[in-house]
C-alpha cells in the first residue's frame, strides 16, 4: 500500500508541530530551573543566555524530530493494517 503526496505532507506537519511544542516546552521549563540553579548554588556567575545559540539548537532538534517522524509514518503507511495487526503463529 503506498501513500499519496498529500498525506505525508500531513504526517509531516504533525511531526513538525509536536517537536515544535516539545521544543518550546523543553525551553520554558528549562530556563526558569537554570535561573532556580544559578541562585540555588550562588557560584557568583551571572546566568547568560546565548539567544543565537539556543534558537539554533532548538531548530536542529526541530527539524530532526519532523524527519524522523515522516519516515516512521512513511514506513508504516506502507504496511497493510491486516499485517500489522496479525502476530506470528
Amino acid at each position: 500500500m503506498t501513500s499519496t503526496r498529500a498525506g505525508r505532507g500531513t504526517w509531516a506537519q504533525a511531526a513538525s508541530a509536536s517537536s515544535s511544542i516539545g521544543a518550546a516546552l523543553g525551553v520554558l521549563l528549562s530556563v526558569p530551573y537554570a535561573c532556580l540553579a544559578t541562585a540555588a548554588l550562588d557560584l557568583g556567575v551571572p546566568l547568560e543566555l546565548p539567544g543565537g545559540q539556543l534558537l539554533l539548537v532548538v531548530a536542529v532538534l526541530i527539524a530532526i524530530t519532523a524527519m524522523s517522524g515522516f519516515f516512521a509514518a512513511r514506513r508504516a503507511a506502507r504496511v497493510s493494517p491486516v499485517d500489522a495487526l496479525t502476530t506470528p503463529d
